[in-house]
């Protein structure tokens, strides 16, 4: 077993590996395998071997540089469109102990304390200061 794992790390040296691009892959693969299982056709199976085929092609590659920054795009693009939901998580969660207001200068979100009545804050960005109210 030792002599096993040793020949494969030898294998794998040099290799891209998985990353989070490999992850989406596979889901892809699995998501047209069921699909080809309600639907049979052709097309589905060739796609899902296609992207499978893609998948390991990425994992075994030794451009390391190319393979990167195809993952760097991915992540980029996974982030301008599901980046929000942390911060909504996050705010949804501070409802009841905190506000968020945005300064009227340079438009940064600033997160404030949930104290009724009037405050003035300086925006730690610009060093505007402004008022805010809290109901």
């Amino acid at each position: 077993m030792k002599n096993f794992k040793y020949k494969l790390q030898r294998f794998m040296y040099g290799r891209y590996g998985v990353d989070a691009m490999y992850r989406l892959l596979l889901v892809i693969t699995v998501l047209l395998m069921i699909a080809n299982l309600i639907r049979p056709h052709i097309a589905l199976w060739i796609a899902s071997l296609f992207v499978f085929v893609l998948a390991i092609f990425r994992t075994f590659s030794k451009n390391i540089v190319r393979r990167r920054k195809e993952n760097q795009v991915y992540l980029s693009i996974r982030h301008k469109l599901f980046g929000f939901i942390p911060k909504m998580t996050k705010r949804f969660k501070e409802r009841k102990t905190h506000i968020y207001k945005k300064c009227p200068n340079c438009h940064a979100t600033l997160r404030l304390k949930k104290i009724k009545g009037t405050h003035f804050v300086d925006c730690p960005k610009c060093f505007n200061e402004f008022s805010v109210r809290v109901k």
